[in-house]
């Protein structure tokens, strides 16, 4: 076989900093949420310092408010930004001193939220 096999005990590809997971909504039995959660328990399992940061969440969650990942947030982080709808923090995200990584979800068709949540519909329609 050729080809690079890594394994969690092989710290070269590991960051020197913390991997800071970002979206705008992070809820548990929701896919974008359930997803950032699986990314933090993986890079945690290799020894990776992972935190989650949102704007909406529980709080009876680990996750730590946007605006802390601002003054948390350091040159040898890395950013794993989870895009899925209009966020007014992306710009300012994008700015970060640190290296970036984008994961586009996709969009939720805004008609989903039409009779249930117009705000969220907003969003969808803004993206």
């Amino acid at each position: 076989m050729n080809g690079l096999v890594v394994t969690a005990s092989d710290a070269s590809w590991r960051p020197q900093g913390a991997v800071r997971i970002v979206a705008r909504d992070i809820w548990r039995r929701d896919a974008i949420g359930n997803f950032c959660f699986q990314i933090a328990d993986l890079l945690r399992a290799a020894g990776v310092e992972a935190v989650l940061y949102a704007e909406n969440f529980s709080p009876d969650e680990d996750i730590r408010p946007l605006a802390d990942v601002f003054t948390q947030t350091v040159p040898a982080d890395i950013l794993f930004y989870h895009f899925s709808i209009e966020d007014p923090a992306f710009e300012a995200l994008s700015q970060l001193a640190c290296a970036r990584i984008l994961y586009f979800h996709g969009i939720t068709p805004a008609r989903f939220f039409t009779d249930s949540d117009p705000h969220t519909e907003g969003w969808c329609h803004a993206a």
